[in-house]
């Protein structure tokens, strides 16, 4: 081989060899320490699933009995304004009993905080245009499935509730105000206005689990819960 292309291909060799085997820079000892960045993201706070429509309803419809026992469960509410990191919601208070033959009671619990996909909905009955007896409905569900980890199947075992018979488990449920408010001005907004709240409000609360839970041995019960409509006031929206 000619000497001055073996010169020459040494020479790009050695350049190479001195690049790949660079020492790292070092940090300038004023310069402040880098902040870590192997601290994992926040968790987002699971989505709630809003009604993109209202349907129409009366009133005598809203008052309907329909908070009866279902196979020995019984599902019962109460509602109220409140204020949370300075939101208002509307505070849905769920109390559960059993007294069912088959005690204690074992069931996906009514929830907002877990994505069970709808298994859980707030109906939220509004006065159109302050009438006494005409209004609208619009529904809350829980969070859809969370496809993006393949380590959550459907549901955990923390998300039932063992129910024991005699007892009472309960728990809240909140539904944003503003959200409400959007939804009403935007789909009825002849029947709504932006500075009042509707005459009468009305909250009812409906509960469908459908997970047994077979792989863990707890044969939950499934079916169909409704409670009554019960009231709330709201005084702003």
């Amino acid at each position: 081989m000619h000497p001055r292309i073996t010169s020459a291909w040494i020479a790009v060799l050695l350049a190479l060899g001195g690049v790949w085997a660079a020492p790292p820079a070092k940090q300038p000892a004023d310069m402040p320490p880098a902040k870590p960045s192997d601290a994992p993201p926040p968790k987002a706070s699971p989505r709630l699933q809003f009604d993109k429509s209202v349907g129409r309803v009366g009133l005598d419809v809203v008052k309907d009995d329909r908070g009866k026992r279902v196979n020995g469960a019984r599902l019962r509410v109460a509602a109220k304004q409140v204020t949370v990191a300075e939101s208002n919601v509307i505070r849905v208070t769920w109390k559960l009993d059993y007294n069912g033959r088959r005690p204690p009671l074992t069931i996906l619990a009514p929830t907002f905080d877990n994505e069970t996909d709808g298994q859980t909905e707030v109906m939220i009955y509004a006065s159109v245009n302050n009438r006494a007896d005409d209004g609208i409905s619009w529904g809350v569900k829980s969070p859809p499935w969370r496809h993006d980890d393949i380590l959550l199947i459907g549901h955990r075992k923390d998300w039932f509730i063992e129910v024991p018979a005699g007892t009472t488990a309960s728990g809240t449920l909140d539904v944003p105000v503003a959200e409400l408010k959007k939804v009403l001005l935007k789909e009825w907004p002849e029947g709504f206005v932006a500075d009042a709240p509707p005459a009468w409000v009305y909250v009812r609360l409906y509960h469908k689990p459908r997970e047994r839970a077979p792989q863990w041995d707890l044969d939950a019960w499934t079916g169909d819960l409704q409670s009554d409509a019960v009231t709330v006031e709201l005084s702003k929206w």
